[in-house]
């Protein structure tokens, strides 16, 4: 089943641009909220599993921009 966004983004380059903002916006909201998660954690283990959930919404939002928002732009 192909993704959402990709299909917004075939049917409609202007949608591309807006979805991949709107997904970029609440991206750094939520890295945000990690980052203060991890300023506020006591625990190694705690630490770890944050650092490596930012990793991951770094590596998506990267691909985002550089796959949907910058070619849309």
């Amino acid at each position: 089943m192909p993704n959402s966004a990709k299909t917004v983004v075939q049917l409609n380059p202007q949608f591309k641009a807006l979805d991949a903002t709107r997904l970029l916006k609440a991206d750094h909201k939520h890295v945000s909220h990690l980052f203060e998660q991890f300023e506020s954690s006591r625990s190694t283990s705690k630490k770890q599993a944050v650092v490596s959930e930012i990793c991951q919404e770094l590596t998506v939002h990267a691909q985002i921009e550089e796959e949907i928002f910058y070619p849309a732009i």
